[in-house]
C-alpha cells in the first residue's frame, strides 16, 4: 500500500481513526486492561506497553501472536523495533522545541514517520503526523503508525508526570 501526506488520524467519539482520502485504514480504541485495542483490515490486534525502567511495548494479533516488539534502555530515547520476521525500526524521543517521536527504517537509514505534540499559543496541544518520504511503502507501515500515535497518546493523555516526559526526551 502507498500512502502520501494525506494520511491522518481523525477522533470520532471514543476512538481515533486513521483515514486516506475516504478509507478508514485504523480504528484505536480506548485503553482497556492494560492494553489498547485496535483494527485494521478487519483483524483484531492489541498494543500494550509493559515494564517502567525497562519500557517495551508489544502489538500481538487477537490470537496472542507476537506481530512486533519495541524495547527502550534504562532512560533512553531511543527505542528498537522488532518485528516477528526480524525487521528493524528505531523510535527516538526528541524534544526540539516540542515533543516529538520518530521512527526510522534501518534498513535504508531514514526517517519514516514523526508524531509531533505541538504547544499553541493558547496552550492547547496539537498533534500533527508527518511521512519523511513522498509515497511510503511499507506492509509494516500501518503498524509503526499505530505504534507512534499510542505512545503520542500515552504520553500526552495518560498521566505521565512532566519530570519524566521532560527527561525521556533529553535522554541519552
Amino acid at each position: 500500500m502507498k500512502l502520501d501526506s494525506t494520511i491522518s488520524w481523525i477522533k470520532e467519539k471514543d476512538q481515533w481513526h486513521l483515514t486516506y482520502g475516504e478509507d478508514h485504514l485504523i480504528s484505536l480504541g480506548t485503553p482497556s486492561n492494560g492494553f489498547r485495542p485496535f483494527t485494521m483490515e478487519g483483524r483484531k490486534f492489541r498494543i500494550k506497553p509493559q515494564g517502567f525502567w525497562q519500557n517495551k511495548w508489544l502489538i500481538t494479533n487477537d490470537y496472542g501472536q507476537h506481530i512486533l516488539n519495541m524495547k527502550f534502555g534504562f532512560w533512553d530515547s531511543k527505542g528498537r523495533i522488532q518485528f516477528r520476521d526480524g525487521a528493524k525500526f528505531e523510535c527516538r524521543f526528541h524534544q526540539n522545541p516540542n515533543f516529538m517521536v520518530s521512527i526510522k527504517d534501518l534498513r535504508y537509514g531514514e526517517d519514516l514517520l514523526t508524531y509531533s505534540l505541538i504547544t499553541e499559543k493558547n496552550g492547547s496541544i496539537k498533534k500533527d503526523l508527518i511521512l519523511h518520504q513522498k509515497e511510503a511503502f511499507t506492509d509494516k507501515l500501518l503498524f509503526l503508525l499505530t505504534l507512534g500515535m499510542c505512545m503520542t497518546l500515552h504520553y500526552h493523555h495518560d498521566g505521565m508526570d512532566l519530570g519524566t516526559f521532560l527527561t525521556l526526551c533529553t535522554a541519552g
